[in-house]
């Protein structure tokens, strides 16, 4: 039998027969048993493909082919996650690299130093509906925005890029999703974890050219400055939290195209949104449980391809769903 166990990366093998469906329930715990980061989900995963690999004669070869590739699509799945972060701005920010600093809501509002207006209608931004809205606070940046947006379309030089969608809990069942179940740069797709507002991981700070925050002291890793800001934070009153996206994007045509998926009866909010060189330090501070989230869009491609190229070696192509040799002396279930 293959047994998958709940630590390590690489199963054991005992004698016996073991069924597709008791691999497949088992692979998703032992790809997520202990919350690990997304390189060690691709070692589990490796490892977990290889044993399948020296142990064909457990499966039949069309077994093989369903436990490899759901072994695969759960790892690249892992890979893809994305989750919102609680974010606070600072009271005197100004974009320091931005290249794109879009600021959302009415023709009418305050627009933030720094930011250009996007209104109802605007050629840049596209849905079915997408009105204006606007609540009271003290912060300007989080008081108002655009809901219903599915589509953000820029022009934008050839290169890769941060991206941060920044959205506000406004404390309403139709806006359980702010920025979508999935979000899709240029075509490339990031699941959205954690919506419930309640989930938004802690913390961020968009600070860029503020004088109230000392950046001295910080550690510098992946873009990011990084700190505890918990205490920095407890001085922000709560309703002028926000939540943040952060994901990477490269364009190849001078376009940068993001759509915002996966709605039924939810809708969207965005309040910000802004564009940084990825070769340019982030405006945004973040906490180190949050820096731990960010994986660059670098890194997850090299990551699927080692999870691709394993599901090959075990005896599979993942594109094509076919065995790539056909071993008559498997066993059955």
């Amino acid at each position: 039998m293959i047994d998958i166990p709940t630590t390590g990366t690489t199963p054991s093998k005992k004698p016996g027969a073991v069924s597709a469906t008791q691999l497949n329930a088992a692979i998703p715990r032992y790809l997520s048993v202990g919350n690990p980061g997304p390189s060690d989900v691709v070692q589990r995963a490796v490892g977990l493909m290889r044993t399948l690999a020296d142990q064909k004669k457990a499966l039949k070869p069309s077994d093989l082919f369903q436990v490899v590739s759901r072994v695969s699509t759960l790892a690249t799945r892992a890979l893809t996650k994305t989750s919102i972060t609680r974010l606070a701005v600072a009271s005197d920010y100004k974009p320091r690299n931005a290249m794109i600093a879009l600021d959302f809501g009415p023709a009418d509002g305050k627009v933030m130093d720094g930011f250009t207006r996007v209104v109802p209608g605007d050629l840049r931004v596209s849905g079915e509906r997408v009105p204006a809205l606007r609540r009271p606070e003290d912060a300007d940046f989080l008081a108002e925005g655009l809901s219903g947006v599915k589509t953000i379309s820029m022009d934008v030089p050839v290169g890769a890029y941060r991206i941060i969608l920044m959205t506000q809990d406004l404390g309403d069942s139709r806006f359980n999703a702010p920025l979508g179940r999935q979000i899709r740069i240029n075509k490339i797709s990031f699941v959205v974890t954690s919506s419930n507002p309640d989930q938004w991981i802690r913390d961020a700070l968009l600070s860029g050219n503020s004088n109230s925050f000392d950046k001295s002291g910080l550690n510098f890793s992946g873009g990011y400055f990084s700190e505890d800001l918990s205490q920095l934070l407890k001085r922000q009153e709560s309703r002028q939290m926000g939540g943040a996206i952060i994901v990477e994007g490269q364009s190849s045509d001078g376009k940068l195209v993001i759509e915002l998926i996966g709605f039924k009866t939810d809708t969207t909010y965005l309040i910000g949104l802004i564009v940084e060189p990825l070769e340019q330090v982030s405006d945004v501070v973040l906490s180190s449980p949050a820096l731990r989230k960010q994986i660059s869009l670098r890194s997850r491609l090299s990551l699927e391809a080692k999870v691709l190229a394993a599901a090959a070696v075990s005896g599979i192509e993942p594109e094509a769903g076919q065995t790539l040799e056909e071993d008559k002396s498997a066993t059955t279930n």
